[in-house]
């Protein structure tokens, strides 16, 4: 129930929760004071705001099941939804606010359908909240949120527009460029066996580039490629993309923010 809360910390930095017939009801208030009883499967956080933006994020491959997150202030007996920035993922999703300092949260973890059907189904399993601090400024702003790119196909290279204004990115390798990349954002494509090109090289792209590539998962990236300045002030990079490898694609800066184009190609069979 809200009034037993695990307490989120983010210096520890996350928290794992277990949903087995989680039944709770909690109180809405109203702008004119009156309380509406909500019944949901779901489980109870709390946070003392600091003052600083906070991203809230059930998006994992550890989960067991797709979780949705509300934040709610004021008290358990009649809390107030918090309107806060969000984006969906597989397994469920990121929230973003500003914490007031002093203010308490209360977080509702409230179950979905299962991550993986392969269990049978049903609302009960694990899950991980994490917290960190940061804010939602674009919709591929972190790696667990990364944008899926269509595979090329034969000589036509996958083309999208991009920018990154307003984002905060991740804390990641540099991959051995000197300079550390600034307000990234994220691209995911699946390898299929072949060697791929990665380019920002476009007249369409406005600022000093910078590119990384990564294998393994977000909790755990492997620096497989990097690039800074190949074609004047922006960059492209190539690499073998194993079968059934998901890479990570890092588009950034050095300093400036601006808008891109990236062209993603297949260049050649690997022998």
């Amino acid at each position: 129930e809200c009034e037993a809360a695990t307490l989120l910390l983010p210096e520890e930095g996350s928290v794992i929760g277990y949903m087995n017939d989680a039944n709770t009801t909690y109180g809405v208030a109203s702008e004119d004071g009156n309380i509406t009883d909500v019944e949901t499967d779901g489980m109870w956080f709390v946070f003392n705001g600091t003052g600083e933006s906070y991203l809230l994020s059930t998006c994992d491959e550890f989960n067991e099941i797709d979780v949705d997150l509300v934040v709610f202030t004021g008290g358990c007996d009649g809390l107030q939804p918090l309107t806060a920035v969000s984006q969906n993922c597989a397994s469920g999703m990121i929230v973003s606010f500003d914490s007031v300092l002093g203010v308490e949260y209360h977080i509702l973890a409230e179950s979905g359908s299962p991550a993986s059907v392969a269990d049978g189904g049903g609302s009960d399993g694990i899950f991980r909240v994490t917290i960190e601090p940061g804010f939602l400024g674009v919709p591929n702003d972190l790696c667990r949120s990364a944008t899926q790119l269509e595979y090329p196909a034969g000589d036509n290279p996958v083309s999208v527009f991009g920018s990154t204004t307003n984002a905060t990115g991740d804390d990641v390798e540099t991959c051995g460029l000197s300079n550390s990349i600034s307000s990234p954002v994220w691209y995911f494509v699946e390898g299929q066996g072949k060697q791929m090109r990665a380019s920002l090289c476009s007249d369409a792209t406005t600022f000093d580039t910078q590119i990384y590539i990564y294998s393994g998962d977000c909790d755990a990236l492997l620096c497989v490629a990097a690039d800074d300045d190949s074609c004047g002030d922006r960059s492209v990079v190539s690499w073998i993309a194993e079968e059934d490898e998901t890479y990570y694609l890092l588009v950034g800066g050095h300093i400036d923010t601006g808008d891109f184009r990236l062209d993603v190609a297949e260049i050649a069979d690997v022998e």
